[in-house]
């Protein structure tokens, strides 16, 4: 039997020591997990702060952007449209006209009066009267004021009021000739009716459906009234803030007013009243002569330029536009007259007993 036995060798400080490497080590492991988390979670609010700081510049400056934007296309698209509406004026496309007008109101801050000057000047082109009245308004009231002393001037420089000024007097004065148009039309019914009044003799129904000339000479008067109002309109327009006078528009606006007045007086006057004592049949009313073939041929002679004269004389020379329109202005105001010499003597004929109202 041996004289001593093994010795068990002990582990304990062994196993202590591993565990504590284990434990140390797995400290150094999640401590370096948690420094990767700080330090992506660092990285992520540094870009979060980055993302922030870069939607706030973009939203700062969003408003420059298109502001240069509007800029940009209002530098391309102005001069595009405009010479799109200048051609559409010129090739007598008004209502296409008026449409890119209209539309440049809202490109064109610089200068609205001549936006609106325009459209409205297409709008009286077009034929639509009120329209182009307050849209020329409108843009004079847009428009620059008028200098002081206009006396200074220069020739051939465009004062913006002036223009427009122009353009609204030739807009009341075509106003007028409407009026004036619709005032004899409401005559030519006053006739009509009276003639069917006259027509119908003692049996004038009493049911409300007889012929009224009364309405249509009422309606004449007001007319008349509106156009002669208008005829001083245009030429008191013409001449407001010190701007020029054309003399012959003026004579026209005069004698056109001259005309309607006339018409009316003579709607206004009263016939006289039928003889009472003469005991005689009422007389019929009398049309109007008309002019015989040969006079009317030798008027239209005189009226057309270039023709031949009798005698075999040479051609007349042709009449220059202001010669041609002041020929017109004679005519119209001829052909005025004898209407409303006309329209007297057919009120004098309806005075004479029968039917006819006495007005």
């Amino acid at each position: 039997m041996p004289d001593s036995l093994p010795v068990k060798v002990s582990t304990r400080g062994t196993e202590r020591t591993d565990r504590r490497a284990e434990r140390r080590a797995e400290m150094e492991r999640q401590a370096e997990e948690r420094r990767k988390v700080l330090e992506y979670d660092r990285a992520a609010r540094l870009r979060a702060a980055r993302l922030r700081r870069r939607r706030l510049l973009l939203w700062w400056s969003l408003p420059v952007v298109l502001l240069a934007l509007a800029a940009a296309w209002k530098a391309f698209s102005v001069p595009v449209i405009a010479g799109s509406a200048l051609e559409e004026y010129e090739d007598g496309r008004y209502a296409d006209a008026v449409d890119s007008y209209h539309w440049l109101q809202t490109l064109n801050v610089a200068e609205q009066w001549k936006v609106h000057f325009a459209e409205g000047t297409s709008l009286l082109q077009d034929g639509q009267l009120e329209a182009a009245v307050e849209e020329l308004y409108v843009a004079l009231d847009a428009a620059p004021a008028a200098p002081e002393n206009m006396s200074a001037v220069a020739d051939g420089e465009i004062v913006p009021v002036c223009v427009i000024r122009t353009n609204l007097a030739v807009a009341h004065e075509l106003q007028g000739d409407v009026e004036h148009g619709a005032a004899d039309g409401h005559v030519a019914r006053m006739k009509r009716e009276q003639s069917a009044l006259d027509a119908l003799g003692p049996d004038v129904p009493d049911d409300g459906t007889a012929p009224d000339p009364e309405e249509y000479r009422r309606l004449a008067i007001d007319a008349y009234l509106e156009a002669e109002g208008l005829y001083r309109e245009a030429n008191e327009i013409r001449v407001e803030d010190g701007c020029a006078d054309d003399d012959t528009a003026r004579q026209r606006n005069v004698d056109r007013e001259t005309e309607a007045r006339e018409k009316r007086e003579a709607l206004e006057e009263e016939p006289p009243p039928p003889d009472a004592g003469d005991g005689g049949e009422p007389e019929e009313p009398q049309e109007p002569q008309e002019p015989e073939e040969g006079q009317e041929g030798q008027e239209g002679q005189e009226g057309e330029p270039g023709e031949e004269g009798s005698g075999g004389e040479e051609t007349a020379p042709p009449l220059t536009p202001e010669e041609q329109r002041q020929a017109d202005l004679e005519r119209r105001n001829e052909l005025g007259e004898q209407e409303r010499q006309e329209t007297e003597d057919w009120l004098d004929d309806q005075g004479s007993g029968g039917t006819t109202k006495n007005w």
